[in-house]
């Protein structure tokens, strides 16, 4: 175990840390900012689906579901045009590494081995 994941273990076993992944859209080629999160007891709930947030022009962080499906967790009737383009623009990205998502969500695999894992598949620029 290294530095890093001992440090994170102790702080784990004090107290629930609310982790968020940023996946920057120039490294990850996308048309927005990506934010992932791990389960936490505090999302571990029937109604909180794995989800990642795209950083919108006027929604502020919009949840998509992660799945082979993805799709919004909110109404996007309301949205305007560049918000939608947005969302949609990602939605192709979440589908295609929707297993790492899901990985890192349950806390499978580091932060760190995620970003790995997606430049292996060409998808992130470290």
């Amino acid at each position: 175990m290294n530095l890093y994941e001992e440090v994170t273990n102790n702080l784990v076993e004090q107290e629930e840390l609310f982790e968020m992944a940023n996946i920057d859209k120039d490294a990850a080629n996308l048309p927005a900012d990506l934010w992932t999160e791990a389960k936490s007891k505090y999302r571990d709930k029937p109604d909180h689906k794995p989800r990642v947030k795209v950083e919108t022009k006027n929604a502020g962080r919009f949840p998509i579901e992660i799945s082979d499906d993805p799709k919004p967790l909110l109404s996007t009737k309301n949205l305007n045009k560049e918000d939608l383009r947005l969302i949609n623009g990602v939605i192709p990205y979440i589908k295609r590494n929707t297993d790492l998502f899901l990985k890192l969500y349950n806390g499978e695999i580091t932060e760190g081995k995620f970003f790995i894992e997606l430049s292996k598949r060409n998808d992130y620029d470290i």
